[in-house]
């Protein structure tokens, strides 16, 4: 099996579209096989549209997108969309970030990752996206959690 190697990156504020792509551009010159951003002071599924755009081989994704931001429904609708342009190199990753912060927001955890994970495969079922799920419905940092690779 050969070794694959990804970066993450957190696009804090400050970065410009132009950044963005910039950085993508860079890791892919570098070798790397993907990129990731998190979902931290930015729109995670915009950034990954330009870190798409503006490479031609890595992979690219959402090291987390947070379930409890975006309906399931225009999520999925996005990231076939992402994964149309960028000829499937898109991947989908999904979580619920921190819960203490979306208690905060008065979500509650309720039946979304389910629903997120069968919306984005009925809406992403004609593109080539992949979606990632990481699940942590403890709450607690250390817990143990799910990954899942749906295709």
């Amino acid at each position: 099996m050969a070794e694959r190697l990804g970066l993450a990156v957190i696009p804090g504020a400050g970065w410009s579209a132009a950044d963005v792509q910039a950085i993508a551009r860079e890791a892919e010159d570098a070798g790397f096989d993907a990129i990731f951003a998190a979902e931290v002071n930015n729109d995670v599924m915009a950034t990954a549209q330009l870190m798409g755009t503006a490479t031609r081989r890595i992979a690219v994704g959402t090291w987390i997108a947070n379930i409890y931001l975006r309906h399931s429904y225009v999520c999925a609708q996005g990231a076939a969309l992402i994964a149309d342009a960028t000829d499937g190199r898109f991947v989908l990753g999904l979580g619920s970030a921190i819960h203490r912060s979306t208690a905060r927001s008065g979500s509650t955890w309720g039946n979304r990752p389910r629903s997120c994970v069968a919306t984005s495969r009925t809406c992403g079922s004609g593109s080539k996206a992949t979606v990632r799920r990481r699940i942590c419905p403890s709450g607690r940092r250390r817990s143990p959690c799910r990954s899942t690779s749906l295709r």
